[in-house]
């Protein structure tokens, strides 16, 4: 394909050099192609710059104009047109005859002065020349293609008791560690990847939202929980139940659980989890009523 020269754009280039050693780089990527340089402008070639961008181009023959009629010959400022008119001249008129027993002197011939000639007009000036059909040159970028947003979402139930497993652990909390900075929460509180914190390790439920500054939910009046726009990924998370607990010494205050998930680019992952039942009455001496807190 010919190629076609741009100015290069100062927002999309970068050089280091001038002369032959210059470095175009688009949008973070070198790209290898020639350049020109003159009077401190670069060029680069149109089609090269196009496949950095991902673009396609184009080339549409133009349609030349039609071509403009001249205007008339128009005559001296302040003038008429001067039309070429015929000269006249009188022919010479006879003597008249002379007298019987008379004679006159004769008269001399009379002749009418001849007319100015009129200036001829300059001739029409010639069409302007036909233009040539001009070409474009279009660039375009193919759209960008919309993904759906990704989220992670969830119910959290616990069994009121052995008969009514449909509790809604409404006020349970939930934390989304990404797979990178799993590794460190376990070394601070000296658990393992698949239970960071141990069940000897207590107050973690304060130290996740301040110390670590996870992504965190508190489940609603229907025991559901969601994280929307989630980064494709691996992710644990840490589930803190409100009305369920155990002898260890981490869940004294309530149950903490880990669970393992993977988001994928434009999914939406279930992660509804069941506490079970709690082991001892809760902390404050309650425990909720049968009726309250249960799933459909």
């Amino acid at each position: 394909m010919r190629r076609r020269w741009l100015p290069a754009l100062g927002c999309l280039l970068a050089w280091h050099a001038y002369g032959e050693n210059v470095k175009i780089v688009v949008n973070g990527r070198e790209i290898n192609t020639s350049v020109i340089e003159s009077n401190g402008v670069f060029y680069v070639p149109v089609d090269a710059l196009a496949r950095a961008l991902g673009a396609a181009v184009t080339i549409q023959p133009g349609q030349a104009p039609a071509p403009i009629a001249p205007a008339p010959a128009a005559s001296a400022v302040g003038t008429s047109p001067v039309v070429e008119a015929p000269l006249i001249v009188a022919a010479p008129t006879a003597p008249p005859a002379p007298a019987p027993h008379k004679t006159e002197p004769e008269k001399p011939a009379v002749t009418e002065a001849p007319k100015e000639a009129a200036v001829p007009s300059p001739p029409p000036a010639p069409p302007p020349p036909e233009p040539a059909p001009s070409t474009m040159v279009v660039v375009s970028t193919p759209p960008q293609r919309q993904f759906p947003v990704q989220s992670v979402k969830g119910k959290l139930t616990f069994k009121i008791n052995i008969f009514d497993p449909h509790g809604l652990d409404v006020g349970a909390q939930v934390w989304l560690v990404p797979a990178a900075q799993l590794a460190g929460l376990a070394a601070a509180a000296g658990g393992t990847a698949d239970e960071p914190i141990p069940e000897t390790s207590v107050g973690w439920g304060k130290k996740l939202n301040e110390d670590f500054k996870f992504a965190h939910a508190v489940a609603d009046a229907n025991g559901e929980f969601s994280f929307t726009d989630v980064p494709p990924g691996e992710y644990t998370l840490v589930l803190l139940s409100k009305h369920t607990n155990s002898l260890a010494a981490r869940d004294r205050a309530g149950k903490m659980r880990f669970k393992k998930i993977v988001v994928r680019q434009g999914e939406t992952v279930n992660a509804s989890f069941g506490f079970g039942m709690s082991s001892l009455p809760m902390e404050d001496g309650t425990t909720p009523p049968p009726q309250e807190h249960r799933t459909n």
